[in-house]
């Protein structure tokens, strides 16, 4: 995994954000700058500079899996669902994986309030894959939460942020629009804790390290 990323992961952002900025600067035809960039300004809650790159990702990989992916999500937490609408519906093609296409009519089914429908799209294939991704992961959760599913919500937050792999706390607390309706609950605020203490080890490891 790109180690930019991984410090975005672990909450790093004073390391994370120097390099990303370089690297785009130095190749900024590369699709994939423009995902750490856009990364990077979702979880500080900056969604309109998020959506800026993943339109930079649009104009050099339209057709890419995760510029379309990450174009929709951008756009959901930023609180703009009907401009993820064209992007999820592309994802629905026959031309991408079974897996995929189900992700992506889960999702259209939570930003439509359709409940039922959007449950069964988890299917065991689905469900295996974004346990196994934490981005995946991470969106299930906050679309669960949507749609009041907040034991299932929290199940997915408790596993993309049990393994130390995506801890950071700062975004997961407080600026993650999807995870608004879930905080106040107190297993939410269990798992928070234990996020945070995790977070805090982390960052006094890099400070220990040098």
């Amino acid at each position: 995994m790109n180690w930019h990323l991984v410090h975005i992961h672990l909450g790093q952002l004073d390391v994370a954000e120097p390099a990303i900025r370089k690297a785009l600067q130095l190749d900024p035809l590369h699709h994939m700058n423009h995902f750490a960039n856009g990364f990077l300004e979702l979880v500080q809650g900056h969604f309109d500079e998020a959506i800026r790159s993943t339109d930079g990702m649009v104009r050099l990989d339209p057709d890419n899996i995760v510029t379309l992916w990450c174009s929709a999500v951008v756009r959901i937490w930023g609180s703009r669902p009907g401009e993820a609408v064209p992007f999820l519906e592309r994802l629905e093609g026959e031309q991408y994986p079974q897996i995929w296409r189900g992700l992506a009519r889960f999702t259209q089914a939570c930003l439509t309030g359709r409940r039922q429908d959007a449950l069964v799209e988890l299917t065991p294939d689905v469900v295996r894959f974004a346990r196994n991704d934490e981005y995946p992961g991470w969106n299930v959760s906050g679309l669960l939460a949507l749609i009041g599913e907040h034991d299932q919500a929290l199940d997915w937050l408790d596993h993309v942020t049990g393994t130390r792999q995506f801890i950071n706390y700062p975004f997961f607390s407080s600026i993650d629009t999807l995870l608004a309706p879930l905080r106040g609950n107190s297993r939410f605020e269990s798992i928070m804790a234990r996020v945070e203490e995790n977070w805090r080890s982390c960052q006094r490891e890099i400070e220990a390290s040098g």
